[in-house]
């Protein structure tokens, strides 16, 4: 039996400290006949937000979609 992978998660850290996540996977896009990133949740604690962590973060998962090949990115 084989191990895979079901779900990723970034954690995203201010000074050390733990103040948000992004849970993706890894989908299949048949209009676009390519493997795709999901974004499943984007959590960032109050007192964090609007500090520009959301688009560092959209930046990171873009990037992780394109060195993996995928064809698109979705986060409904």
């Amino acid at each position: 039996m084989f191990e895979r992978k079901v779900a990723e998660c970034l954690f995203l850290k201010e000074d050390g400290k733990d103040i948000g996540y992004a849970l993706y996977f890894f989908n299949f896009s048949t209009f676009e006949g390519k493997g795709g990133l999901y974004l499943e949740d984007l959590c960032i604690l109050p007192e964090y937000r609007h500090r520009g962590y959301d688009k560092e973060t959209f930046h990171k998962l873009a990037k992780i979609a394109k060195d993996n090949g995928c064809g698109c990115m979705e986060w409904v």
